[in-house]
């Protein structure tokens, strides 16, 4: 193996989370989830899935961007916008 294949990757790392998402009630828990979910899955196809690891539990995601920090400020903007609207 050559030195190419074991240089480290850089990602950039977004997360979202739904605050105070434990003391909510289950009805509204699950109306947030499926937002968060609608947002995911509107904003997530920006970025080539090769380039992207997902991780999603109840009340929050992550999203690591690998090798394109641009990728990943522009993803954070529109999630931050999403949430305004």
């Amino acid at each position: 193996m050559t030195e190419a294949e074991h240089l480290p990757a850089l990602s950039s790392v977004v997360l979202l989370r739904i605050c105070d998402y434990a003391r909510r009630p289950v009805a509204e828990q699950a109306r947030l989830n499926a937002q968060l979910d609608t947002v995911l899955a509107l904003l997530l196809p920006a970025i080539p899935a090769r380039t992207r690891v997902v991780l999603a539990g109840d009340g929050s995601a992550a999203v690591a961007v690998l090798d394109n920090a641009p990728a990943a400020l522009a993803f954070a903007e529109h999630a931050l916008q999403a949430n305004s609207a």
